[in-house]
């Protein structure tokens, strides 16, 4: 049984989204639960966090991205963004088994406007370390942990893949 639960970062909102599939059926089939709302749901990755939703017979293309407990979701041009609460058996999953806590990688396919930090800087958790561009949206990807920057690989105006390691991190202790 895979179950994550969901909640929305920097909303109004206070409800919690859970996704939960029974692994022994062998199919990508997925409940769906908002508040008293539940939706079967056909998940089709595509790889590196990518893949389609099937929902009422609508095909929807996702993306998402997880950094330590925050995990990004693009869907039809909008980003959301949730904090995971609660997950359990993650045996096969893609979204938690994507991203290293120490690197920051590109949630989805764009253009680097801006890098905040250099090899060397000292961060703070949840710190803007890149902001890029996608789809006409800006977006600040941030530091998972506090730490060190090890790396930085991209620089202002490279175009970059979802999924590219943008920078790296060694973690500090308080």
């Amino acid at each position: 049984m895979l179950s994550v639960t969901l909640k929305p970062i920097h909303s109004d909102d206070n409800f919690d989204i859970t996704l939960s599939q029974d692994n022994a059926s062998g199919n990508n089939l997925f409940i769906f639960q908002c508040s008293d709302t539940h939706h079967e749901v056909r998940v089709d990755a595509t790889g590196h966090g990518a893949g389609c939703l099937n929902l009422h017979g609508k095909t929807i293309p996702f993306y998402t991205v997880k950094q330590g407990n925050e995990l990004s979701v693009w869907v039809e041009g909008r980003i959301y963004k949730f904090d995971i609460v609660d997950q359990t058996a993650q045996r096969g999953s893609a979204v938690a088994q994507q991203h290293s806590g120490n690197e920051i990688k590109a949630a989805m396919p764009g253009t680097i406007l801006q890098i905040n930090a250099k090899p060397g800087d000292t961060i703070e958790a949840d710190q803007s370390i890149i902001i890029m561009e996608s789809m006409k949206m800006e977006m600040s990807l941030t530091s998972p942990r506090k730490g060190v920057i090890a790396s930085i690989t991209c620089e202002p105006g490279d175009m970059v893949s979802m999924g590219d390691i943008l920078a790296t991190l060694t973690p500090q202790d308080d």
